[in-house]
């Protein structure tokens, strides 16, 4: 195993020539407008008037300005901001320089601190160290102070030596807890993290052009930032082609864009990809032709490479062949708009024969009833995939003959979606309904024998009645037609904790009016409640109390019977 190289003292600890006046250029495409409280004396009153001296950081130039107050212009550090034109400027608004007609943000010179403002980009340059291509990536820093006075400063950030088979990394600077600390020199680390994430066009000093007799001189680097634009990940990619050299061969042949948005896939979140590395598990890396390495024909990569097909398409188009042929480019706008996981779940759908074919539904697929005519037939229907398939599902639990192509595709998908899910909620109903009784029937020698005793506690007395309930059947309709809960009281009744009673007006004596709950050991009210929960009248109050008093001079007779007969 060969030792590794110290590259730390080899890589150039300063940007090429130009690259701070590139940066001004094109990086720090904005300036500030410093202002501050400030007077000046009326020509024509001789008086002094309060007024904002405002410098420009671009151009220098400093003028004065009406003072503006007010929530549109007063804010943090800043309780005033002043006019420009007939608009009111305030911190960290944006307006052009009236001198240079640079674009400046406003701010307060009390929002500056000592150590001035910071303003921090990025970006990178390619570079060679011998045979081995570099890129390096540097932090170009302005500090602007509140003298309106600019310091530029440029320091290492990332670098990475690719070598033949692997890739070093470099830093600039040292992460301790949430501090950032930088140095004017390159660091070397263990492990290789791809850390620069995202380089668009406008991220590179210069665009690395000829890269005869480097070490990736073969990886087609160029046309890979090309097609990829914006979401480069230039580090990413060159690691994924030392691994697979192949690679090359789909960028060349016009896949970049596809391969490009791959690697952001797999490698992660923007701008910071971390320990993750691209993978691309769908290529085929043992082919060397482009079109086998993603599993098409020459026709069908040609279409491919025309149409500039994603990951997720190629995917969608090989998914659906894998069943039946597929038509190009008749049936590819239908396949483009269908969603992925709508095409797999029709491919993989087991519900188009009953389950007497042996799960081997989908050879009904490759015969009839296709894929594509599925589709097809959905965008008649204006409908889901989703529709069909809960379509399928339900017919299958109905028992209907899905063998029959009028049954698969029906005339109108919504109304026998619709009609079988009616279909299905009348049987759950009454399914709900069945269970309901024999959990009722179950509990009704418990519930009689806790209500039968409880038939001598009925009583009438000014108009008004009271009654035990007999059955749980009762206690449903009468929470039914108060619109209360004591229908769900049949366990707690059963189970001898309590009791319900049923308040009547004596001339209507079958009309619910008010529910009563009871505590049948310490003959205690528990709740009393009428239509929709609402609380008992004065008059029922009333009756409750003599009633009780009632039910507990009849209990002391029955004990005081007891002990006479057992005497």
């Amino acid at each position: 195993m060969s030792e590794q190289i110290n590259y730390e003292e080899l890589l150039p600890r300063q940007p090429s020539e130009g690259a701070l006046d590139w940066c001004i250029k094109t990086k720090f495409r904005h300036e500030y407008a410093i202002y501050r409280d400030t007077y000046y004396r009326d020509p024509l009153t001789g008086m002094r008037e309060n007024a904002v001296s405002v410098t420009c950081t671009g151009c220098g130039g400093s003028w004065i300005a009406g003072k503006a107050r007010g929530a549109d212009c007063g804010r943090g550090w800043a309780p005033f901001g002043f006019v420009d034109g007939a608009v009111n400027i305030g911190p960290g608004d944006s307006f052009p320089c009236p001198m240079c007609g640079g674009q400046l943000k406003a701010v307060h010179i009390g929002q500056i601190s000592k150590l001035g403002i910071d303003d921090n980009v990025y970006f990178c340059e390619p570079w060679q160290l011998g045979e081995k291509f570099v890129l390096l990536g540097w932090r170009a820093e302005r500090n602007t102070g509140k003298n309106a006075r600019k310091v530029y400063r440029m320091w290492p950030y990332e670098a990475y030596v690719f070598e033949q088979k692997k890739t070093v990394r470099l830093t600039g600077y040292q992460k301790c807890m949430s501090a950032m600390r930088y140095f004017d020199r390159w660091k070397q680390i263990v492990r290789c993290d791809d850390r620069w994430g995202e380089t668009g066009p406008d991220a590179w000093l210069r665009m690395p052009e000829d890269l005869t007799g480097t070490t990736i001189e073969n990886a087609a680097l160029p046309q890979y930032l090309k097609a990829a634009g914006a979401d480069a990940r230039p580090v990413a990619y060159l690691r994924l082609w030392q691994k697979h050299r192949n690679i090359e061969n789909l960028i060349v042949q016009g896949c970049g864009e596809m391969v490009a948005k791959a690697i952001v896939r797999d490698t992660g979140s923007r701008n910071y990809c971390g320990g993750k590395s691209a993978q691309l598990e769908w290529v085929d890396w043992k082919q060397k032709r482009p079109a086998r390495m993603l599993g098409l024909d020459r026709q069908e990569f040609a279409f491919c490479v025309r149409e500039q097909w994603t990951q997720d398409d190629l995917a969608k188009y090989k998914m659906v062949r894998a069943w039946e042929p597929v038509k190009l480019p008749e049936d590819w706008e239908l396949l483009k708009k269908t969603r992925s996981y709508d095409l797999n779940k029709l491919c993989n759908e087991k519900a188009l024969l009953p389950d007497a074919a042996g799960g081997k539904s989908m050879q009904l697929l490759r015969g009839r009833l296709t894929v594509m005519r599925c589709l097809r037939y959905l965008d008649r229907q204006k409908r889901e995939t989703i529709t069909l398939l809960d379509y399928w599902n339900m017919a299958r639990r109905a028992g209907l003959n899905l063998r029959d192509e009028h049954v698969q595709l029906p005339k109108s998908l919504k109304r026998e979606h619709d009609r079988l899910v009616e279909a299905e909620r009348i049987a759950r109903n009454e399914e709900e309904k069945r269970k309901k009784q024999a959990e009722i029937d179950k509990r009704r020698p418990a519930f009689e024998k806790t209500v039968a005793p409880l038939e001598a506690w009925a009583w009438e007395d000014g108009g008004i009645r009271i009654r035990p309930v007999h059955t749980e059947e009762e206690l449903i309709d009468e929470g039914s037609a108060l619109c209360h809960c004591v229908g769900t009281y049949g366990e707690t009744v059963a189970r001898g904790d309590s009791c319900i009673f049923f308040i009547r007006r004596a001339d209507a004596p079958d009309k619910p009016w008010y529910t009563l709950q009871v505590e049948l050991k310490t003959l205690k009210e528990i709740q009393n409640h009428g239509m929709r929960n609402c609380p008992p009248t004065k008059e029922v109050q009333e009756f409750v109390g003599r009633w009780l008093e009632h039910v507990r001079q009849l209990k002391g007779a029955g004990k005081k019977q007891k002990k006479e007969a057992a005497a």
